[in-house]
């Protein structure tokens, strides 16, 4: 369910504008505004949850579906033979700044 405010619920709702990579009825995947490499792109699970520890165990099938899109953008974007992070901050201690479970797939750079 969209949480009112939350710039990834609008997004994934097409409301505010972003350039999506990728999209199916579970995931939507877009490039970062505020980049920190060549490639910096945000995968995101469509249905709201703030961040990792709130995520249930009948959630298991839509990270690893999660993982699958990484591994397929980085084959769209020409960087799975030279290598790419797949990450996800958790909570202001881990540096999470957008309540809304996200992970960064980056390359190009040593981050």
């Amino acid at each position: 369910m969209p949480q009112d405010g939350c710039i990834f619920c609008k997004i994934a709702a097409h409301s505010v504008p972003s350039e999506i990579v990728f999209e199916d009825d579970l995931v939507v995947a877009f490039k970062d505004l505020r980049p920190l490499a060549p490639v910096h792109l945000l995968i995101v699970p469509k249905r709201h949850i703030a961040d990792l520890n709130d995520v249930p165990g009948s959630d298991e099938p839509l990270y690893g579906r999660i993982v699958w899109v990484a591994s397929a953008l980085a084959k769209k974007q020409g960087i799975a033979e030279t290598g790419w992070q797949l990450f996800c901050r958790v909570g202001k201690g881990g540096g999470q700044e957008v309540g809304h479970v996200h992970f960064h797939l980056i390359s190009g750079n040593r981050c």
